[in-house]
């Protein structure tokens, strides 16, 4: 695999792009989903918290009337707001007392906590039974509440609200974002490589000639070698030069073939006799001087 990626130049610059993009590709995604994520979660939980208030103060005014079906029927409406997965109100020990109850006082520690410290708590869980958003917030006793809740104090908790809210849907959402980025992603890179694939086989084709060229004058006696490169970078520049070599040796061959002539022409007067002619030309070799 590296000999092929590190044979051509193309290959190294196709690769090397290939793996920028890539790595590039995985980093927006990446990125992109933890953002909108952690977007999704923050947005989420201010709009909990309003709801949370809402709902909050929705069944604090129906529990100043007094009323079980009016308390009941705030519950149950808020139990069918979308996204409400669970919620449920738990009673105070003095409160079950005042007023029995067949539901048993609450075993649930994050309440317990909540009853102990007066601390609304905001918690994440995502397990078999789904991503989840859950604030337990503590219901305080005001001086209206002391009208039916005789053995409580002014700032004792009656109640804690468990409200649970299911993020499943912003989970897909997310996800559904997410494919879409990579569906597009992938797209643009296909786009690119073809396009990148294109460029560099009409850059490294001027190299190509070059190669071919300097083949042919390697297996070849044909001193008439050029290359016909159109092109107007280092690669073109590099062509001309071995175009201007070769024209450079072509009028040293010319050169050498007229001293060779003239020499054979005083080497055939010198056999007739004829010992005053000398050769008068310049050889662009060497050695074909010192043959003069």
């Amino acid at each position: 695999m590296l000999e092929i990626i590190t044979k051509k130049i193309s290959n190294k610059i196709i690769f090397a792009l290939f793996f920028l993009m890539a790595f590039s590709s995985l980093t927006v995604i990446l990125v992109t989903t933890s953002k909108v994520t952690e977007n999704s979660i923050v947005t989420t939980k201010e709009n909990l918290e309003m709801l949370n208030a809402a709902m909050f103060q929705s069944l604090r005014n129906a529990m100043n009337t007094g009323d079980p079906v009016q308390i009941a029927k705030a519950e149950e409406d808020a139990r069918h707001i979308k996204g409400v997965k669970n919620l449920t109100v738990a009673k105070s020990q003095a409160l079950m007392e005042l007023y029995p109850s067949n539901v048993p006082f609450t075993d649930d520690e994050n309440i317990l906590k909540t009853f102990k410290s007066k601390e609304p708590l905001l918690l994440q869980t995502k397990d078999e039974n789904g991503h989840n958003l859950r604030m337990v917030k503590p219901m305080i006793a005001t001086s209206e509440c002391l009208m039916c809740h005789a053995n409580q104090a002014e700032g004792d908790v009656i109640g804690v609200m468990d409200l649970t809210f299911s993020l499943d849907e912003s989970d897909t959402q997310i996800r559904g974002l997410v494919t879409e980025i990579a569906i597009i992603s992938i797209i643009l890179s296909i786009i690119t490589i073809a396009l990148i694939l294109f460029i560099v086989k009409r850059a490294t084709n001027p190299i190509e000639k070059l190669k071919e060229g300097f083949q042919n004058l390697l297996t070849s006696n044909d001193t008439n070698i050029t290359l016909n490169v159109q092109s107007k970078d280092e690669i073109g520049e590099v062509a001309d030069l071995f175009n201007a070599y070769m024209d450079k040796v072509r009028d040293g061959l010319k050169q050498d073939e007229k001293v060779i002539e003239e020499a054979s022409d005083v080497l055939e007067k010198t056999a007739n006799g004829f010992f005053v002619y000398k050769v008068n030309g310049k050889a662009s070799n060497p050695h074909v001087e010192d043959l003069k």
